[in-house]
């Protein structure tokens, strides 16, 4: 499973990803890059344990955007290039 969500405060994109697997940031922004265009490409990837799910059964996108700020409180692995 994946999300990706657009942080207005360091106006970049950020993938949020739940796996067994570590997968490597530069190599999902390699394969990426061969299907979209640059501006679309995530400036951090960031693997969870699970993603957050809203009342609803959804991925909670509030809590996502919120790990993408140290202040928050809520740590995340991150994996940056």
């Amino acid at each position: 499973h994946a999300c990706v969500v657009y942080d207005r405060v360091n106006e970049e994109i950020a993938l949020f990803y739940q796996s067994s697997l570590a997968i490597d940031p530069a190599e999902v922004r390699k394969q990426l890059a061969a299907m979209l265009p640059k501006y679309m490409i995530p400036a951090k990837v960031k693997k969870m344990a699970t993603l957050p799910l809203n009342a609803n059964g959804k991925i909670d996108r509030t809590v996502l955007l919120e790990s993408c700020h140290p202040a928050t409180g809520l740590e995340v692995k991150c994996c940056e290039a």
